[in-house]
């Protein structure tokens, strides 16, 4: 947590100023940034699982490209 600004302290200043289209640009982007921290903060979920790989087995053979790559073709 040592980010400098954190979503809840954005909402707090942007709430104390007038709401402008820059302002609700800021809030988002502080929120995408939030977001993002809490993205990089994950270690127990599997990020192979969050972005799977469609082309998992060989890129050469198109036959067996979307094979697992456990799969034992020789039997």
């Amino acid at each position: 947590m040592s980010e400098v600004f954190s979503f809840d302290t954005a909402l707090i200043i942007l709430f104390f100023t007038d709401f402008r289209i820059s302002n609700l640009l800021i809030l988002w982007l502080f929120r995408l940034s939030d977001l993002f921290l809490q993205y990089t903060r994950m270690e127990d979920i599997d990020r192979e699982a969050l972005s799977p790989r469609f082309f998992a087995g060989s890129h050469n053979n198109s036959s067996t490209a979307f094979l697992p790559r456990c799969t034992d073709l020789s039997k």
